[in-house]
């Protein structure tokens, strides 16, 4: 039988046909999007139909979201890594024991924020090729908000807060005690080289009831937020100081004071801010967070008998106090004539050594208060006072007369009574 060159010719085309149609494939892969988490390792599923080897062929993974993305490469048995993404290096690698049939599914590990976008797995034959293509989002919750004070500003007090490590972009929104948003200056936003996002944002709030703040940052596409309360200092009411009594051979005193925060430290000082030995502090909180402290101390006299009870805040430095100084009974008066004045005799009576100021009064023999002249006071340099005053008296049928000097407030009085030479 003559083959003719006809014949030839369609042997090599059938055969070609043949070989053809043997090479054909698809390249397969899941439907749906891929979640990565920040910091993990994943898979890219991708695959042939038939599982036929992919040894002799060529691999590429592309992240079509990056211009030139080529983020790995097999080629010739080979894995080529002159034009890979730098960001991806030592990170990629195929399942080579898989690539007989047909697997050429991509692990990635140490997952980050710019590995985010659409991956084409495209795989070639020397006669076909064919490609898949899947979405990646990564997903990364960032860190607590830090919240810090930065001071007074335009008549408020400046807040600043912070977080960083999200993915995709949050926002970031101030709220007051109720849950109410607050006017805030722009977010601040950068991305660091891995993809993930810090945002920062300044407000500057009022006083309130409560002075309680909260720094939201939420990410609604993940379903995430974090938050941090900041409660700001609050100075307290000045010292109350009262006197309890005689206690212990001493004179008990009480301080008090309310409406703190964060909680204050009391101390009692003598009048040469020594510290004095005292009860322990009692606080108490209440349920706006705000602090209220208390203290107990006894004292001796001394010689100037002031005592301070001082509040103090160091972490925002502030300090109140309330002196004291406690009563003292002075000096029995002591009662001078002065002669003739105006029709009657002149009396003086002076005493000295008081606190508080006390009232002196001039009493006949029936105790009925005698109109006198203006009393004199005088404070001296450690608070002590000195009172005197003048009365003219006419002659009676006993010519007996009291000068009192009292102290409502310490219920305490001295008196010394005269008795008049008859003429």
């Amino acid at each position: 039988m003559k083959v003719t060159q006809l014949d030839c010719l369609c042997v090599i085309l059938l055969h070609l046909l043949h070989t053809a149609g043997s090479e054909k494939f698809e390249v397969l892969g899941p439907t749906d999007s891929i979640v990565a988490v920040a910091g993990d390792d994943i898979v890219l599923p991708c695959y042939l139909k038939p599982n036929i080897s992919v040894e002799d062929m060529t691999v590429d993974w592309l992240n079509l979201d990056i211009i030139d993305g080529r983020v790995f490469r097999y080629q010739n048995s080979e894995i080529i890594r002159d034009d890979q993404i730098p960001s991806y290096r030592g990170r990629t690698s195929l399942f080579e024991e898989e690539l007989w049939r047909g697997n050429t599914s991509l692990k990635l590990t140490r997952v980050q924020g710019t590995d985010e976008g659409h991956y084409k797995c495209l795989i070639q034959s020397k006669s076909w090729y064919d490609d898949f293509t899947v979405q990646v989002l990564v997903k990364a919750v960032g860190s607590k908000p830090v919240v810090s004070i930065v001071g007074h500003r335009e008549g408020g007090m400046g807040l600043l807060c912070e977080s960083e490590g999200w993915h995709p972009e949050p926002e970031l929104v101030w709220l007051n005690s109720k849950g109410v948003h607050l006017s805030a200056g722009p977010p601040e936003i950068h991305r660091s080289f891995k993809g993930f996002y810090r945002v920062k944002r300044h407000v500057i709030v009022q006083e309130t009831d409560t002075n309680r703040f909260t720094c939201r940052v939420q990410q609604r596409q993940i379903n995430e937020k974090m938050e941090t309360e900041i409660h700001l200092p609050t100075v307290g009411s000045k010292p109350v100081v009262s006197i309890e009594g005689h206690r212990e051979g001493g004179m008990g005193l009480l301080c008090e004071s309310e409406g703190w925060h964060p909680d204050p430290e009391l101390v009692w000082l003598d009048s040469k801010g020594v510290h004095l030995s005292a009860r322990t502090l009692e606080t108490h909180r209440d349920f706006k967070g705000f602090y209220r402290v208390k203290q107990h101390v006894i004292v001796q006299e001394t010689d100037t008998n002031h005592f301070t009870c001082r509040v103090q805040q160091k972490r925002i430095n502030e300090k109140m106090e309330t002196e004291i100084h406690l009563p003292i009974v002075g000096s029995k008066p002591v009662v001078s004539i002065e002669g003739h004045r105006g029709g009657g005799m002149g009396l003086l009576c002076e005493t000295e050594g008081w606190h508080p100021e006390p009232e002196l009064v001039w009493l006949d023999s029936k105790g009925v208060h005698l109109s006198a002249g203006p009393p004199e006071i005088d404070k001296d340099s450690k608070g002590f006072y000195t009172v005197k005053q003048h009365v003219i008296v006419q002659e009676t049928d006993t010519n007996r007369f009291t000068c009192r000097v009292q102290q409502s407030r310490i219920n305490e009085k001295m008196e010394t009574e005269i008795h008049l030479p008859s003429e």
